[in-house]
């Protein structure tokens, strides 16, 4: 045999070896289950203050832990970028955007990460990470994946693909639903895995997209929550506050007061860009926070209805994970899977007609006189329900503040956390902290694949499930025109919206931003920006942003 063949021979022999060795040793390390919802507020589960039914998420807090201090990066796709990269958006050319071909080449996707540590890998969802050149999940190396695209389309979605090819358009009468193929999806996948790969754990992603606008849900999801809403959200803040408080949240926490003068960029306006809309709509909408007694009659039952449709995308979110649950138990695989829950930002205020925003593929004609939360209508939840759904937080998604950024985050593992169940994490922690988790858990090297990648910014979380504390000296955030830091007890935070003038918040007292700290400690507050400065400087190059 020639020298370079026996090369060849040994280098296969060695890594046989080191692929059986590799089997023996994942046999007990956990499966890793990643769930994450899409526009959900902090408080729209049950064991986070919801009247919302979500049994299913409210088992797993009873039996795991729930974070009080989790944060996102405040948007879909920045958010879904740090969890699958392991590095704040900014320091991967996705925020701001600077579109394929353009992003940095040394991110390695989570599932490349751990497929060489023996995992199988599986997505169920939408993908929308902007931080590789991976177009869709598949490109990212999943075994299997079912990827969605951004919503609109929930009973007909143009697109959606299997393991990288197309499937055909369902049609209306097909009882097609985004968020039930989903789950449909990631049980055929994990069915799989256990009749031919239980030799192996697994990293399965499911990326709802509900309860993301416009709102939409099956029939028999929304009938049950008729009236619930019609107190209005005044009345919702209140009691969800109550419950946050009943359930053991921290007693410091102060309800935060609503904010009339708060709108998304993306929402009309005008008065007359609203009454374009109105018309469109076929009903009144109400586009800025106002209190529930000012509203007529006929507005507050519109109203209302729209915010049953949001609590049925959350009750039919949970009613699928439900049933993955399920299916885990009757495998014998729940107690050594860590599952995970969060929602990729705060509720959103965004009130966006789509039929002029899409490709002409995405659009459809509304119909005005159609069942609401069906397929040709186009409803959004608006400022004052977004701002309900975030309790107690300020504001909303894309904003910097509390209720742009904070997020449930439930963790169940009965075999590996030691804490007493259905407790509380206070340990701060971000997405971009996902990436260590997984790869500790996994028992590899928790850093990068690429020698030309920066250390991962964030830390592994394991420690917390043993009731410890993961030190660290910062969390940085910035989307699009909003920036904020959290660093020891404080936090500063600006957006474009407000004039981009930096706020300063003592958060261990004031987690719900109602004292801005501005004018009486203004040496705290220079340093802070300074340090953020220093940090988005360095981002940036690492970015690939021009100077």
């Amino acid at each position: 045999m020639k020298l370079a063949g026996k090369i060849v021979a040994c280098a296969a022999l060695a890594a046989g070896i080191a692929g059986a060795a590799q089997a023996a040793d994942t046999k007990d390390r956990p499966n890793i289950l990643l769930i994450i919802a899409d526009d959900m507020g902090f408080s729209d589960l049950g064991c986070y203050g919801s009247e919302i039914k979500t049994p299913n998420l409210d088992r797993l807090a009873a039996e795991g832990e729930r974070f009080t201090q989790f944060y996102n990066c405040a948007r879909c796709w920045p958010t879904r970028s740090s969890l699958m990269t392991g590095y704040y958006a900014p320091q991967t050319g996705a925020d701001p955007n600077l579109g394929h071909g353009h992003y940095v080449k040394w991110t390695t996707p989570v599932p490349k990460m751990l497929k060489p540590l023996g995992y199988r890998t599986y997505h169920a969802g939408k993908w929308h990470v902007q931080a590789t050149d991976c177009n869709s999940a598949h490109d990212a190396g999943f075994d299997h994946a079912y990827d969605e695209a951004q919503g609109y389309r929930y009973f007909t979605p143009f697109y959606h693909a299997l393991d990288g090819k197309m499937l055909p358009q369902p049609k209306p009468e097909d009882g097609y639903f985004m968020d039930k193929a989903i789950g449909n999806y990631m049980i055929d996948f994990l069915g799989e895995h256990f009749a031919e790969h239980s030799d192996q754990p697994f990293f399965a992603y499911m990326s709802f997209l509900g309860p993301h606008y416009p709102l939409k849900a099956p029939r028999e999801f929304i009938d049950p929550y008729d009236g619930v809403y019609d107190e209005g959200w005044d009345a919702m803040r209140k009691h969800r506050y109550e419950k946050l408080m009943a359930l053991g949240f921290p007693s410091n926490w102060k309800l935060s007061e609503p904010e009339p003068n708060v709108i998304s960029v993306h929402s009309p306006q005008t008065d007359e860009a609203r009454k374009v809309q109105n018309e469109k709509l076929g009903f009144e909408d109400v586009y800025q926070y106002v209190p529930w007694d000012t509203l007529s009659d006929k507005q507050k039952k519109e109203q209302a209805d729209k915010m049953e449709i949001h609590a049925a995308m959350v009750a039919h979110l949970d009613y699928q994970v439900g049933r993955v649950l399920e299916l885990l138990g009757k495998n014998g695989q729940l107690d050594n899977t860590l599952v995970l829950f969060l929602s990729d930002n705060g509720a959103d205020c965004t009130q966006l007609l789509q039929d002029v925003q899409l490709p002409d593929q995405l659009k459809y004609k509304i119909d005005k006189t159609a069942p609401w939360g069906s397929e040709f209508t186009c409803l959004a939840l608006g400022p004052a329900w977004a701002n309900a759904c975030n309790t107690p937080f300020r504001r909303h998604k894309i904003w910097t503040h509390e209720g742009g950024i904070s997020t449930p985050l439930i963790a169940h593992w009965p075999k590996g956390i030691t804490q007493k169940p259905g407790g509380f994490i206070q340990t701060r922690g971000h997405v971009i902290d996902f990436m260590p988790t997984f790869l500790d858990l996994a028992g590899g090297a928790i850093k990068p694949a690429s020698p030309d990648a920066p250390p991962f910014p964030g830390k592994s979380l394991v420690p917390t499930f043993q009731g410890l504390d993961v030190p660290r000296d910062f969390i940085y955030f910035k989307h699009v025109g909003n920036r904020a830091l959290i660093k020891g007890k404080w936090k500063i935070t600006s957006s474009e919206m407000d004039g981009n003038e930096w706020e300063l918040y003592n958060i261990e007292e004031d987690r719900t931003e109602m004292h801005n700290l501005r004018a009486s400690h203004p040496e705290v507050l220079s340093e802070l920006v300074r340090f953020w400065t220093d940090l988005d400087n360095q981002y940036k190059k690492q970015g690939g942003y021009p100077e």
